[in-house]
């Protein structure tokens, strides 16, 4: 009997092929849905296919579910290092204020001193000249 493919061509059973739930056919490498472990198949084709549909689709259920969390875990580790970022933009603008504060407090106090060292001078340049 002819195997059923998926879009991409594979067998429709070739994600499920390890699954516990699938037994391989005697003599056929083809995995079938074991319905239930208890009892064999019927032989029946459209209870097989049925099971296999099943199958195929709480194994696209699955595969739904893992894609989900996957994308939720990208949006979440992108969150955090947009977060990140934005912290490491704010010290660096933190870290900038706090340099040219330190720069501005050095360059008044030099002016300070200037200042002294040009008040000391004008006095003594003022001052009369005794031998």
């Amino acid at each position: 009997r002819p195997v059923a493919q998926s879009a991409s061509g594979q067998p429709a059973t070739a994600g499920l092929a390890n699954a516990p739930e699938f037994i391989r056919a005697a003599g056929s490498g083809v995995p079938r849905p074991l319905v239930n472990p208890h009892r064999a198949s019927t032989g029946s084709d459209d209870e097989d296919i049925m099971e296999l549909m099943r199958m195929q689709l709480l194994q696209s259920q699955v595969d739904e579910r893992a894609q989900r969390e996957e994308r939720r875990l990208r949006q979440e580790e992108e969150c955090l290092r947009w977060e990140e970022e934005r912290r490491q933009r704010d010290q660096d603008r933190l870290d900038e204020r706090l340099r040219r504060e330190e720069a501005d407090s050095r360059h008044e106090q030099l002016m300070q001193v200037m200042m002294t060292v040009d008040g000391a001078a004008f006095n003594l340049m003022s001052k009369p000249l005794t031998s």
